[in-house]
């Protein structure tokens, strides 16, 4: 992307705001499975890039100078990079503590990083860049629960932390592991099992969520349901679309799909109105209707008038809104951060939220005030205290 320093991004926004319209959450998700990691890319698909990715702080101040092709957030004090075709990882000076050998890497979790070998093979290195599980893997995911979850040929397995085999590779897909238990799919049906690979409940479902709050989400001929942690139902099967359980409150569908809130009874506590229903963080529930958004409570009283084109969730006590074709922010209290003025806007993380104005892409604080002004091509989310930045130069 080859843009002169004073080129309006309007002309970008429209293709980025799908990025926001992916924030919304989905109710029918993929039978209990969550992603093990990006697609990775063959090596010919990585191209030198025109403008190079370096770190800012905060304040926008440069800090680790554009030297790189690609670059991700830091997570323990590192953050992987990509120079050419291999990925390495630095350090928060800007060094380069692990070379850049590998094809694939991914971020530090539990003092273990996966990796991609040439062979396109996947191991596990620690913070020395040496070998702690060998690369025997087509597939893993990072570690969690002192787990990860393995995939060699088409079945997936466990792993502990040096890399022994706790459960060898034997289902169709495995999902993470959460309190001990992990959705697993065997002959296209749907349970849970343990770190051992016992069944705590049997592969009876054709889809199945996490459990949360006590309560799983689960299908059966095309109804969805809730289960306790013994597989029994607790709310039958009786809906075509739901969502996870939320501060006791779960949002549901019938076959006329207009969404309400049910309790863990089962039982209506908001009854089916709206066109779209999903929970929006700071015990607010974002609804739609008419082709318009606002939020309600828990109760169903109207919090934030249904009057936004569009509305995302509540992030550090802020939501963006669309108004006009513009976005802004709205607190939960419903008082305006800021008005319809940014061509994009993105949640809040650590105090500080990505827009895009006229000029290019900024930060606004929890104040509204514009942090620095824009002076790089793009720019990401402040993680531990740093900024993933592409320079014009």
């Amino acid at each position: 992307m080859n843009l002169p320093k004073n080129t309006p991004l309007y002309g970008l926004l429209g293709l980025l705001s799908l990025a926001l319209l992916a924030c919304r959450p989905d109710f029918s998700p993929a039978e209990g499975e969550d992603a093990v990691g990006q697609p990775l890319s063959s090596e010919q698909d990585y191209d030198e890039a025109t403008y190079k990715w370096g770190y800012a702080d905060a304040n926008g101040r440069l800090l680790i100078e554009g030297n790189f092709d690609e670059t991700r957030p830091f997570s323990q004090g590192l953050a992987v990079v990509r120079i050419a075709s291999r990925w390495g990882y630095i350090d928060k000076r800007g060094k380069m503590v692990i070379a850049p050998r590998y094809k694939a890497a991914w971020s530090f979790s539990e003092g273990l990083a996966r990796v991609q070998w040439v062979s396109g093979k996947t191991g596990f290195i620690n913070r020395q860049g040496e070998w702690v599980i060998d690369t025997l893997w087509d597939e893993a995911s990072d570690f969690g629960e002192a787990h990860a979850r393995v995939r060699k040929g088409d079945l997936w397995g466990l792993i502990d932390l040096s890399g022994q085999l706790k459960i060898a590779p034997q289902f169709q897909s495995l999902g993470e592991l959460q309190s001990g238990r992990a959705v697993a799919r065997q002959n296209e049906q749907y349970g849970f099992i343990n770190t051992r690979g016992e069944w705590l409940i049997q592969a009876n479902f054709d889809r199945l969520r996490p459990f949360a709050a006590g309560l799983a989400r689960a299908t059966k001929e095309g109804k969805t349901g809730f289960i306790d942690s013994t597989g029994n139902w607790v709310i039958a099967a009786n809906w075509t679309m739901a969502g996870d359980f939320v501060d006791g409150l779960a949002p549901v569908a019938g076959t006329d799909e207009k969404w309400g809130l049910i309790n863990t009874k089962g039982q209506w506590e908001v009854k089916p109105r709206y066109d779209q229903l999903w929970y929006g963080g700071d015990s607010l529930w974002i609804v739609e209707a008419s082709g318009r958004y606002g939020a309600i409570d828990g109760a169903g009283k109207v919090r934030l008038p249904i009057q936004f084109q569009q509305l995302q969730s509540f992030s550090e006590g802020f939501a963006p809104y669309q108004r006009d074709e513009l976005w802004g922010f709205v607190h939960r209290s419903g008082q305006l951060l800021s008005s319809a003025e940014f061509g994009l806007a993105w949640p809040f993380v650590g105090g500080l939220a990505r827009v895009a104005t006229r000029r290019g892409l900024t930060f606004i604080d929890t104040l509204g005030q514009i942090v620095f002004q824009p002076r790089y091509l793009d720019l990401r989310d402040l993680h531990e205290g740093l900024i993933e930045v592409q320079i014009y130069e």
